[in-house]
């Protein structure tokens, strides 16, 4: 039985294998450097500023909603404590503020999380929102 005759290695097959080596050696080092400079994990919770006007619009609606939802008391926003968001099937925040009973002016600690998907809705999603007394 005759075996098989193996192809000679020429410079050319090992040049284009060099080539990929480094190829993937780049892009590992881009990624690598990506990463570190947003110091956050992908697909992880990034801080946002709690002061910035689109966070602040997003928790109005997001108490506008569940104080349209609730037999309590209304809710009203005193200060926004903590802001994150995180990319998901769009972008999924959580916001820690303190809220203040209308009528009985009890605070709470409070976490809402909220959704906002604009190419399926231009309105937030309120996922929850709990409260807890101060």
């Amino acid at each position: 039985m005759r075996k098989a005759a193996h192809a000679p290695r020429g410079p050319l097959q090992l040049l284009s294998w060099f080539y990929i080596i480094c190829l993937f050696l780049y892009f590992s080092f881009i990624t690598v450097v990506a990463m570190s400079s947003e110091k956050c994990l992908m697909g992880g919770h990034k801080k946002k500023d709690p002061e910035d006007q689109e966070i602040k619009d997003l928790l109005s609606k997001a108490v506008s909603i569940h104080n349209s939802k609730s037999n309590d008391e209304n809710i009203l926003v005193i200060k926004i404590v903590e802001a994150t968001s995180q990319v998901v099937a769009g972008l999924k925040y959580k916001l820690i503020f303190i809220g203040e009973g209308d009528t009985s002016k009890k605070q709470y600690n409070c976490v809402a999380e909220v959704l906002s998907q604009p190419w399926i809705s231009p309105e937030p999603q309120l996922l929850s929102l709990n409260l807890s007394p101060l």
